[in-house]
């Protein structure tokens, strides 16, 4: 049921069982690579879920393409939308979200904003945003486009601060243009920046891909081929490309199916969660990953990436979304949010329902149960 208090859209619902508790790593021990890092994320227990109403009106936009979230240390929430233009300006959303260790009370959206451009322009610019993060050192939000190949519009990330208001655009690595590249190598369409991390320290900002270059796994490639992603490490405060890693996607399981990365959140400076999503016939699968950049090797310098010329990321299975036993949508967003009572972190998912009737905004929120195996 929806409810309007001087502009705050308040979203009410039943509440989920609280004892729903995902698998831990030792049920998916064929993750590549084989070895298991040390980390401070052991499982996710479900603590509730908000479904949106379908192209709600929120102040003359129509709320859904919810690709992206993070939290402010204020509490604020920020939500963008991959909506391209198509029914409302490229914006975000400030929300308030109600959970606690007893369930999920609902959403709260309290604001619009629009992604304003470098300089006035007398048409929208095309942008296709799929990440945010805040910046506690600038008080900004940081945020990534994935451009698109067909108008040789190349993917970036943007700094803005909490209005919207342009900043300003970091370095773009020649890798990943769309211009300018030979015949089957740079990015693929709709495949380059869906991840972006913000480490605590305040150093770095970490981009991934959603999927490999043409050049690291050419369209050619076996269904058993690797899937390896392109990590990026850049300063925050210059852009310059520090590293770059590389985050092995697991093995096609079923034919048809495609492997992808939707997001990325840091756990610490060197430690991260990751989405690997896929989609095929109607079925969704969705995997959180804790991943280990400690010991990966820098191929910022290899221009194509060959097996067995680089060390990956380390990965363990968090969590497969799947097991929840509820619907599963098409996640794309991830980040943490305050802690519990108990000292245990939350982290929140969300779905993009690209504005189609037949998919859902979905929030869920879990409590993060902290690993055995971490260290004191």
């Amino acid at each position: 049921m929806e409810r309007i208090f001087a502009g705050m859209f308040t979203l009410r619902f039943a509440s989920l069982p609280v004892a729903a508790l995902l698998a831990l790593s030792p049920l998916a021990a064929r993750t590549r690579p084989p070895h298991q890092p040390a980390a401070s994320i052991g499982a996710l227990r479900l603590l509730g879920e908000v479904i949106l109403p379908f192209n709600q009106e929120v102040q003359g936009t129509k709320l859904g393409g919810i690709s992206g979230l993070d939290r402010a240390p204020d509490g604020t929430w920020y939500l963008i939308s991959d909506d391209k233009g198509e029914f409302s300006p490229a914006r975000f959303y400030t929300a308030r979200l109600r959970y606690n260790a007893q369930g999920f009370q609902g959403v709260d959206i309290t604001g619009v904003h629009y992604l304003q451009p470098p300089a006035p322009t007398a048409t929208p610019e095309y942008l296709d945003p799929e990440s945010i993060r805040y910046a506690p050192r600038t008080h900004s939000l940081f945020y990534t486009s994935e451009g698109n190949e067909l108008l040789k519009i190349d993917p970036f990330v943007r700094e803005m601060d909490t209005t919207g208001r342009y900043r300003r655009t970091l370095p773009l690595p020649p890798m990943f243009r769309f211009q300018d590249q030979a015949a089957g190598t740079g990015p693929r369409q709709n495949a380059t920046f869906e991840g972006l991390a913000y480490t605590p320290d305040d150093h770095s900002l970490w981009v991934l891909m959603e999927g490999p270059l043409k050049q690291d796994r050419p369209d050619d490639a076996p269904a058993t081929a690797e899937y390896p992603n392109r990590f990026s490490q850049l300063d925050s405060r210059t852009g310059a490309l520090c590293r770059q890693l590389v985050y092995e996607l697991d093995p096609v399981s079923s034919p048809g199916h495609v492997n992808r990365n939707a997001e990325v959140v840091a756990v610490s400076d060197t430690e991260f969660l990751a989405l690997e999503c896929s989609y095929y016939k109607g079925e969704n699968r969705v995997r959180v990953y804790d991943i280990d950049t400690q010991g990966a090797t820098d191929v910022s310098g290899q221009p194509t990436l060959r097996p067995g010329t680089y060390r990956p990321v380390r990965k363990r299975l968090v969590a497969d979304l799947g097991q929840l036993g509820r619907r599963l949508d098409n996640i794309e967003g991830l980040a943490f949010g305050p802690n519990l009572p108990n000292g245990h972190r939350t982290l929140v998912v969300v779905s993009d329902n690209n504005f189609n009737p037949a998919e859902i905004s979905q929030f869920w929120a879990f409590e993060v149960l902290p690993s055995s195996a971490a260290k004191p």
